[in-house]
C-alpha cells in the first residue's frame, strides 16, 4: 500500500468511527480499474482536478470541507516554495476555488495533520 493510501484508508476509518453521522466521499481517480469502468467514472465527474476527500458536512461559514491528501509536504512544495509539479499546482487551483465557493479546502501531507483538520473543522475551530 503506498503512503497516501494508508493516509486516506486511516483517515477515512477515523471518520466512521470518530464521526459516524458525517457524509464523506474519497475521489475514485487514482483507483486502478479497466479502461471501460475508467471511461464510464471520468464520464460522470466533472472535468475539474478533483481533491481526495470532501466531508459533507456544513460548519459554521463552510459548506463542507475538502482534503488532497499528500504523503509529505515535499510531495507539494519545491524548496523554493514552488508547487512541484503541474498537477499538484492544478491541484491547488482547484482547492482556491473551492474556498471561494464557501468550502474550506487544503492539502494534508500526514494523517496526523488530516486528522487535526477534520476534528478542527468539525469543532467549529476553523
Amino acid at each position: 500500500m503506498k503512503p497516501e493510501e494508508r493516509i486516506h484508508f486511516n483517515l477515512a476509518d477515523y471518520t466512521k468511527l470518530q464521526y459516524p453521522t458525517v457524509f464523506f466521499i474519497s475521489e475514485s481517480s487514482g483507483v486502478r480499474t479497466s479502461i471501460g469502468l475508467a471511461t464510464k467514472l471520468k464520464r460522470t465527474r466533472s472535468a475539474h482536478t478533483h481533491v481526495d476527500i470532501y466531508f459533507l458536512e456544513p460548519v459554521g461559514k463552510y459548506s463542507g470541507l475538502f482534503l488532497e491528501l499528500k504523503d509529505g509536504k515535499d510531495k507539494i512544495f519545491k524548496k523554493n516554495g514552488d508547487y512541484k509539479t503541474e498537477h499538484v499546482e492544478n491541484q491547488a487551483d482547484t482547492i482556491e476555488k473551492l474556498n471561494k465557493k464557501g468550502y474550506y479546502a487544503t492539502f494534508a501531507w500526514s494523517f496526523d495533520m488530516a486528522k487535526e483538520i477534520l476534528d478542527d473543522y468539525l469543532h467549529g475551530n476553523l
